[in-house]
């Protein structure tokens, strides 16, 4: 009985990794198949933005979840929703999720400005 339940664990634990592994070839997968380069956010702008009660989160590699890329220059890409396709403009940066309207983000002192549409929101820390 105590072999079975071992047997039955172990078999939970790999198809887990199986799953989880998976998951990650998906978005690697997609990022080769158009050829993206990963971008890396600046120092300047990682870190957890507050507006209110609105939280923007920017590590390294992620904007609230959404990996990021460099925008590419001769290629259409799908609308993928965990992307952000990213494109240095001036003092700031835009981020777009492919084939859709994006946004820009900048620094002004100890603010972060979030500018689209005409709309701008500033953050604090």
């Amino acid at each position: 009985m105590k072999k079975k339940i071992v047997f039955l664990m172990s078999v939970l634990v790999v198809l887990g990794m199986g799953l989880s592994l998976s998951r990650q070839t998906a978005n690697a997968s997609f990022a080769s198949k158009y050829h993206l380069k990963a971008y890396i956010m600046p120092k300047k702008y990682r870190g957890t933005w507050h507006h209110g009660r609105n939280k923007l989160k920017i590590s390294s590699r992620r904007v609230n979840g959404h990996l990021l890329y460099k925008f590419p220059q001769h290629s259409v890409i799908p609308y993928n929703s965990k992307v952000y396709l990213v494109q240095k403009d001036g003092t700031g940066i835009t981020l777009a999720a492919p084939q859709v309207d994006g946004f820009g983000l900048k620094r002004s002192g100890k603010f972060l400005i979030w500018q689209a549409f005409g709309s701008r929101i500033k953050y604090h820390r």
